[in-house]
């Protein structure tokens, strides 16, 4: 195994496998390629991203169906892969939201 899942799992506390994890990281940072090193700043934001994910109640295979579905949609209609994956996911989570509040990442716009 790289350095790179191994960073990312540390990352996250290991939530879900390293591949996914590294599947996550290529849906949230447009640079990212498989097997990059993450940044700081990215590590804290993959981890906001996991807490996403957990909230929307996605294990470890439907999380990796997600993903590929929405590659495949996207391709179909001509739109951004990542936009459909997290438009759903933040969709499933708000549905399953306890109330608590949500991770400082969706309230914050990124440039």
């Amino acid at each position: 195994m790289s350095a790179a899942p191994a960073q990312i799992e540390t990352a996250t506390d290991a939530a879900y496998s390293s591949g996914t994890l590294d599947a996550v990281a290529e849906a949230l940072f447009l640079s990212y390629r498989h097997g990059d090193q993450l940044l700081d700043q990215q590590h804290s934001q993959l981890k906001d991203a996991v807490e996403v994910l957990q909230l929307a109640q996605l294990d470890e295979q439907t999380l990796v169906a997600a993903l590929a579905l929405s590659r495949q949609s996207a391709a179909e209609r001509d739109r951004n892969w990542r936009e459909v994956f997290w438009k759903e996911a933040l969709r499933r989570a708000s549905h399953h939201s306890t109330g608590d509040r949500p991770p400082a990442w969706l309230t914050t716009r990124h440039t």
